[in-house]
């Protein structure tokens, strides 16, 4: 993945469908949900995932959880690998509300309005990331 020093606060993703509603309960239905939301079988897959990663690397929220993704999983700071982690089984239904929130009403928004959603370190579905990865690896976000 490719980082970028440009100002990207207020770009959304045109690859990656943040808005999309999915379930899963099992290995097979999250393979299938993952593959359509990464376009995986396209081989889309590394184009999606940098381009989610330019367009979120100047939200201090998203890059404390890609930071600690990557520290307890791979014993390194890389927020990109962090990322991609992310995507993981347990965290992925967390970290897709996150994004969700995040490119729906975060984005151009003001301090206020963060506040009013919640973004910051109370949030829900970061709450939940933050304590799966702070956990034995046997762990679960279900």
């Amino acid at each position: 993945m490719s980082t970028s020093t440009a100002n990207n606060n207020y770009l959304k993703p045109t690859l990656y469908d943040y808005l999309t509603d999915f379930s899963y309960d099992t290995d097979e239905e999250y393979q299938t949900e993952i593959d359509r939301l990464l376009k995986i079988n396209e081989c889309n897959h590394i184009a999606i995932l940098d381009e989610l990663y330019l367009t979120t690397m100047n939200d201090p929220l998203l890059m404390k959880l890609y930071t600690l993704a990557a520290e307890k999983q791979l014993l390194q700071s890389d927020p990109e690998m962090g990322l991609i982690l992310l995507f993981s089984y347990d965290c992925f239904k967390s970290f897709h509300s996150l994004l969700k929130l995040y490119f729906t009403i975060i984005v151009g928004s003001s301090e206020q309005t963060k506040e009013v959603c919640l973004w910051n370190e109370m949030n829900e579905d970061y709450k939940k990331i933050k304590s799966y990865f702070g956990k034995v690896s046997d762990s679960s976000l279900r």
